[in-house]
């Protein structure tokens, strides 16, 4: 991205005179952020009783295909959630 680039040439050329942050691609940066949403709703899932899982390692291409997610989008991660699952025997009687 061009203004990532003029980002970064600035940040060069100041950070001689004073420190300065580091600049990231913006896909990392949307990445970070998709993180901190996906923790924040695994636990308001589970204050209300439901169990999650965040998974990584999927067909990112097939998912998009299936859930018709525009190319201009990433699926960074996927988080299953319901109930748990348990056992007639681990109920209690």
């Amino acid at each position: 991205h061009a203004a990532t680039f003029i980002k970064q040439i600035a940040t060069d050329v100041l950070s001689e005179v004073q420190p300065m942050p580091s600049i990231e691609p913006v896909q990392a940066w949307s990445y970070k952020n998709t993180a901190l949403m996906a923790q924040t709703f695994c636990l308001a899932a589970t204050s209300h009783g439901l169990a999650t899982c965040m998974m990584e390692g999927f067909d990112a291409r097939r998912t998009k295909q299936i859930l018709r997610v525009p190319d201009r989008y990433g699926i960074p991660l996927m988080i299953a959630t319901g109930y748990d699952y348990h056992q007639p025997e681990d109920l209690p009687k």
